[in-house]
């Protein structure tokens, strides 16, 4: 059963055990057998909905990104009334509790999107292209991003005017002071301080971080 009581069918059992064995124990130790003890399945019903570990790994990772899609999507859409801060920091605030809660999945979904990004770049494709064809995680997560780039981009000109340079170089800031602590989920404390180890920690991280951001300029 699901958190909201709505039953789960079989293939969704197995895709969320994949997860959480991917999220726990790494790729390495995915294997059809081990998953399929997961989900409380025997393997050959495991093989009957993906024929193998690579199938079943993709259709898990398209799972995993298509409900952190859905939840992105279903954030309040920016009205004029509602305060830019409150937005940045719903959206963020919700990116920062994903990634702390399934850091393993992060860490495997950055690695496959980072090389499939240098491939694509050797091979001279396009962004867009990227974004239309891209193999899982490439394309879904490119489709994530910009979603998110758009209403940082919005929440900074609602705050600071149109400047061109002033708006993408503050969108760049909040982007990489808010992303990459993800990638070292174990070490802003210890080495800069800043305890992102509990949802508060994190909370006050994303919103100084973006109330920083959003300050005009000195001249």
């Amino acid at each position: 059963m699901s958190a909201s009581g709505t039953s789960l069918t079989t293939k969704e059992i197995i895709l969320r055990s994949a997860i959480e064995v991917l999220n726990r124990e790494g790729i390495e130790a995915l294997t059809t057998r081990r998953v399929a003890k997961e989900a409380g399945v025997n393997l050959g019903l495991l093989h009957y909905y993906f024929e193998s570990k690579e199938a079943l790994v993709r259709e898990a990772l398209l799972h995993f990104i298509s409900g952190q899609t859905e939840d992105f999507l279903n954030l309040p859409q920016e009205d004029g009334k509602s305060d830019p801060l409150d937005e940045l920091i719903a959206i963020f605030s919700m990116i920062q509790e994903r990634a702390f809660g399934k850091p393993g999945i992060v860490f495997y979904m950055l690695r496959l999107l980072l090389g499939q990004v240098a491939k694509a770049a050797a091979e001279g494709k396009s962004e867009a292209e990227i974004i239309q064809h891209g193999e899982v995680p490439a394309g879904p997560m490119f489709k994530i991003l910009g979603f998110i780039a758009t209403r940082v981009k919005m929440v900074v000109v609602a705050a600071l005017g149109s400047n061109e340079e002033l708006v993408g170089r503050r969108s760049i800031q909040i982007f990489t002071s808010l992303f990459h602590p993800l990638l070292f989920t174990p070490f802003p404390k210890a080495i800069f301080g800043c305890d992102l180890s509990t949802p508060e920690g994190r909370s006050a991280y994303v919103r100084g971080v973006i109330t920083d951001a959003l300050k005009p300029p000195d001249n």
